[in-house]
Parts: C-alpha cells; structure tokens; sequence
C-alpha cells in the first residue's frame, strides 16, 4: 500500500510493490512533483472570499508549487490557506482593490503579502511568517511604502517625480532630474547636471557646481532697497533690486560682492526729483567717467552690473526708460 512524504506527499516505494510499474510512478508521483516543488508556479485567482490551495498525495496539486501569483480585483479581506506542514513560498500580490491578502495555514496565524509586492512566506508547520520585507515592483519616487531607504550621495540617478519635501542640507553628487513639485528647505549643492521640469522651491542657499537645464522660464525676486544716505545692494538675496532716491544718494559698498553675480537695479526719482546718485570706489563706468542719471520727477533709470572680482562690479547706465514715441 502506498504511503506518502509528510511535506510535498511524494510517493514512498515499498520492496517488492509496483513490479514493472515502478520507474513510471517513480517519474510521474515523486521526480515531476519535486520539480513543481522546487520550480512551479502556480496562479491563484482571488475575488471575495479564501481560497485553500489543493492538496494531493502523490499527484500534482496547487499547494506544492514553489511559487504563487495572485491576480483579480478584490472585494473584501481574503487568504490563501496553504497546508500546515513547513514549506516556503515565492509570493507575488498582483491584485487589485483595496483589501488585504494573508498567506496562513488553517488553524494557525497568517502574514499578509501587501499588493504590489513579492514576498518570501515560510510555514512553520503551525503558523505562516514573513522570510522578508514586502518588495514593491514600483519605480523608486512613485510611493512611499515599500521602498528602503537610500542616501542620495549612494544613488547614481535621482529622480524627483512627485511632490517632495528635503527638509536638511543635500548634496547631489549625481544627475538629478526634478518632475514633480519639490521644495528643498536647506542648504542645497548640485554637483552635477540637473533638469528641472516641474516647479522647484529652494528656501535657502543653493550651490550648483555643473550646468543646470530648465525647460520653463527662469526669474527671480525683485528686491526692495533701503532708501538712505548710503543705498545697499545685498547681493547675497537677489540679483535684480529697485530703489526710489528721495534725496541725493551714494551707491555704497554691496556686501558681499559675489564674483561672477550680473543683474540690474532700477533707480526711480521720487515725485520731487532732481536726486542724484554718487558711487563708492568698487562701482567702475566705461573710461571712468560716472554716468548722471535721470533726474525728472518719477523717472526711471536701469543700472546693469556684473561683478568682476570680490572688490569690483562694472556697470552702465540705461537712462530714462520710458513708453516710446
């Protein structure tokens, strides 16, 4: 009389049983079904309620495979019941709807597979736990489940394409493409090529140390300048500033003066007029002569720069902007 393995129910041969038979069913009840053990795949489909896997001595049946895919929309909480007997299973969750899968023996406790995943489940005869962690099949930057932790120094490509959030100083030593919304509250360095596609918040200083590609349009805040005896450029928080004289002023020493930096700065008269603007030695004119600006009631005259060293900013003026005739 045939008897049968406890865990994958392979036929055990008798001496002196199955004369003449016994290669076949050697073949067809113990070596095909290790194959399926070790190899299968088996695909479970799932609605609302639990599903048992099959179980057969010595004959195929779905519980033996060494993997399982599940698939169909789900409409409630199921499981799979597998047999109460140590074994270890591949577990693809390809279902949809949101409602959970759990992986259990009967009578015993379960582990739940979450969708999107594959995860290694093993039996310990009584109850089914997780080998490891759930491991999403999601493109990294598309969820925030599922997906262990990466230092951005480690990664070769970042790529942001959905709304992020980096709260601390960065640096990106790699290509860096931004999709989606971002806002980086700290201190930022670039220290390669970035392409920004989406809309891009950077709350403090930003550093970028290889080309940067926009595909939309670049601009900046214009900055309000202190009217006063000495008028003060701060470099360091725009690039592009308007004042309105209300008397006769000197244009003083920015500090810093950032090599490299160019912008301009809008001189508006006041409703009086007649207000001129002297320069602090670090400003340079064309043949050194010190232009005279516009000095009409509310005219407007634009000074372009660009800084040329830590102590000199050369610059001229564009006077009188007004609607043409």
């Amino acid at each position: 009389m045939a008897t049968y393995t406890t865990r994958l129910r392979l036929e055990k041969q008798v001496t002196g049983e199955n004369s003449n038979t016994w290669g076949t069913r050697l073949n067809t009840n113990v070596f095909s079904l290790v194959d399926t053990a070790i190899a299968g795949y088996t695909s479970v489909s799932l609605a609302g309620s639990t599903v048992t896997l099959s179980v057969e001595n010595g004959s195929a049946d779905s519980a033996r495979s060494a993997m399982l895919e599940l698939h169909g929309t789900l409409t409630s909480n199921v499981g799979v019941v597998i047999p109460s007997v140590s074994k270890q299973y591949l577990v693809r969750n390809a279902t949809a709807g949101s409602f959970t899968v759990t992986i259990k023996a009967a009578g015993g406790t379960g582990t739940a597979v979450t969708q999107g995943t594959t995860g290694i489940v093993y039996c310990d005869g009584a109850s089914v736990r997780a080998a490891t962690g759930g491991v999403a099949v999601r493109n990294i930057g598309t969820s925030v489940t599922e997906i262990p932790d990466i230092s951005i120094a480690d990664a070769r490509y970042t790529r942001i394409s959905a709304a992020n959030s980096f709260t601390g100083d960065n640096t990106f030593n790699s290509i860096v493409s931004v999709v989606g919304a971002a806002t980086f509250a700290g201190d930022t360095t670039f220290s390669s090529l970035i392409s920004v596609v989406g809309a891009a918040t950077f709350n403090a200083s930003v550093t970028f140390n290889s080309a940067v590609q926009v595909s939309g349009a670049a601009k900046g805040t214009i900055i309000t300048l202190t009217d006063g005896a000495s008028v003060i450029v701060s470099m360091a928080k725009a690039n592009t500033f308007v004042v309105t004289l209300g008397g006769n002023r000197t244009l003083g020493f920015p500090s810093p003066i950032p090599p490299g930096q160019s912008g301009m700065i809008y001189i508006y008269q006041d409703g009086t007029g007649s207000r001129t603007l002297a320069y602090t030695s670090c400003w340079r004119f064309a043949g050194g002569t010190t232009p005279t600006l516009t000095t009409t009631a509310a005219a407007v005259d634009m000074l372009a720069y660009s800084v040329r060293t830590s102590a000199t900013i050369d610059a001229a003026l564009v006077a009188d902007l007004k609607v043409g005739s």
